[in-house]
């Protein structure tokens, strides 16, 4: 069991199992409680274990019944610079924080944005209620893809969830519009996804790349296109967008993958809905944002016009 202590560290309980009986603690940490390699060293070089009350090295042999305590030290301050912007809060507790992402804004400084991110503005959020710590996204959205997106306030919440996306237990959903009709009108892509040797950001479909799991569902159709509602099986960069486009139906204002539009500035993408397991209290959570301004202006023009170009 987690919890925070009194210095603002995080302390894992754990009563040694009849099976666990005489197993190297760090082996008990590794195997029964998913404590990363990267938590280990956080440990071993400052942290606490502790064996039925007493500190006990990492690679003592405990006895069933023993109750241990794998102790981390408080988070320190992130290198990133912090910077007051809105914000829009789905969701909010100790552990993790949803935010409704606008779009034009990057999740993570990179080489061409080191200022105006969602990094910092949550990172100044978060100091005002006297967090401390680095940013911890959980998954990243594209930097004009709107929507929900989750990050978790400590790297322990961060670890568990993100043991969540590796085993596909996070289940995410985006809205897409496009200038087309699917025919069938729900389906399945499952090309693998590559980066393209001849551009610095774009992916393409290629067999020598890496898997990739897109359900798609024709939400409604227009004169002048399609709401499609999509969920991911993988978490490919720009898999939606790719793979949207591999079939013929660019999602509209895509200028990297083939579509321009007059009634919007960017690509019509949306994360509506993330469904999860809380990573510390173990509650089931579903939580959604509806489809911004601009995709909604969008739709009422594809509604009665034809003219959309991909």
């Amino acid at each position: 069991m987690w919890h925070k202590d009194l210095s603002g560290g995080y302390v894992l309980s754990h009563v040694v199992e009849a099976d666990e009986d005489r197993w190297m603690i760090k082996d008990i940490a590794k195997k029964r409680l998913i404590v990363s390699m990267r938590q280990l060293r956080l440990l071993r070089y400052g942290g606490v274990v502790r064996r039925n009350g007493c500190a006990a090295f990492l690679t003592a042999r405990a006895d069933a019944g023993d109750r241990l305590e794998f102790c981390w030290p408080a988070p320190t301050d992130s290198e990133i610079e912090s910077e007051q912007m809105p914000l829009t809060i789905i969701h909010e507790d100790d552990d993790i924080l949803v935010i409704d992402k606008p779009p034009g804004i990057v999740v993570h400084p990179t080489g061409s944005y080191q200022t105006g991110t969602l990094a910092a503005g949550i990172l100044y959020y978060l100091r005002q209620s006297g967090h401390r710590g680095a940013f911890h996204p959980v998954h990243r959205l594209d930097k004009d893809t709107s929507g929900v997106i989750l990050i978790a306030k400590h790297r322990m919440a961060h670890r568990l969830l993100d043991l969540q996306i590796k085993r596909r237990l996070i289940r995410r959903t985006y809205c897409a519009v496009i200038s087309t009709h699917l025919y069938p009108s729900t389906g399945t892509i499952t090309t693998p996804i590559a980066r393209d040797q001849n551009h610095p950001v774009r992916r393409i479909v290629s067999d020598c790349g890496y898997a990739a799991h897109t359900d798609y569902t024709t939400t409604e159709t227009y004169v002048g296109g399609s709401l499609l509602t999509l969920s991911l099986g993988t978490g490919r960069t720009h898999q939606i967008r790719v793979h949207l486009q591999s079939i013929g139906a660019p999602i509209i204002g895509d200028t990297l993958y083939g579509s321009t539009s007059l009634w919007i500035g960017r690509q019509a993408l949306h994360a509506t809905d993330l469904a999860f397991t809380h990573p510390l209290t173990g509650c089931e959570l579903h939580l959604s944002c509806p489809l911004p301004k601009d995709i909604m202006e969008l739709l009422e023009h594809i509604k009665i016009s034809a003219s959309e170009v991909r």
